[in-house]
């Protein structure tokens, strides 16, 4: 399982780093930002849950009373080569869970994907028309 959770990781971060150059690669061609990123913002989020629940679990009871200096930030890891903290990764840990709300909720982007990059149908409005004719309970 731990196997499998770290390959998984890795090959998140793999596919991360290239869509990042893709889209360093169109900025520099003069393109503007479109919707594929929500698609890097959405990977991003939920990757970053998913790494910190994989360090918490690696740290094991280490994590339940951490000790050590805390994270150099609350969203990213800190520098290789930077000594073990346990209190570093569970402040990382905490700080990924707004990571899927910045920049619009991880909601939000599945829509505008949906919508922008799939091509599904908006999702109905029930706040279509005037405010005074809105329907309330």
């Amino acid at each position: 399982m731990m196997r499998q959770r770290f390959t998984a990781a890795y090959t998140t971060t793999q596919i991360m780093k290239f869509m990042g150059l893709q889209t360093v690669a169109r900025s520099m061609r003069g393109y503007s930002q479109g919707p594929e990123s929500s698609l890097n913002k959405l990977l991003w989020s939920e990757h970053h849950h998913r790494f910190t629940e994989l360090a918490i679990d690696v740290i094991g009871m280490d994590a339940t009373a951490p000790s050590g200096r805390d994270a150099a930030t609350g969203v990213g890891v800190d520098d290789v080569g930077s000594p073990f903290s346990s209190q570093a990764w569970v402040t990382t840990f905490i700080g990924a869970r707004p990571g899927s709300i910045y920049s619009g909720s991880n909601e939000i982007q599945r829509n505008i994907v949906g919508e922008r990059v799939l091509g599904l149908p908006k999702e109905p409005r029930a706040d279509v028309g005037p405010w005074n004719e809105t329907k309330r309970s």
